[in-house]
């Protein structure tokens, strides 16, 4: 768990050190696969980290509300079930586009996921 944190933690000063706008497009997701999988999300503006919601996803389950945050986004997914698992880790970086849906849907390397723009 310790090694988890400390990646997820390398992850973020990373990706603070790259420069983001403050825009806050609507991230929409869709969960493709045949599990439940919970979704963490940061974002990054100007250098600082603030923690989004967590969202979880059924099967099939698409996100009602979305998530709106400014800046560059870090996703991470993974099954609650076997939380020490990340399924996912990137960031979606900010875009000019008002709105923007992905699905989650299976990688070529199972368990690993990957998001697909619609």
């Amino acid at each position: 768990m310790i090694g988890l944190l400390r990646s997820l933690w390398l992850a973020l000063l990373l990706i603070a050190l790259v420069p983001a706008t403050a825009s806050a497009e609507k991230i929409f997701f869709a969960n493709k696969t045949g599990g439940i999988l919970e979704i963490q999300t940061a974002s990054i503006v100007q250098g600082k980290v603030g923690r989004g919601p967590t969202i979880r996803l059924a099967s099939g389950e698409k996100t009602l509300q979305p998530l709106v945050l400014p800046g560059n986004k870090l996703i991470t997914i993974y099954d609650p079930r076997v939380p020490n698992r990340i399924l996912y880790s990137g960031t979606i970086p900010a875009s000019p586009l008002e709105q923007v849906d992905f699905e989650i849907v299976p990688d070529a390397s199972p368990p690993r996921v990957k998001l697909d723009p619609r």
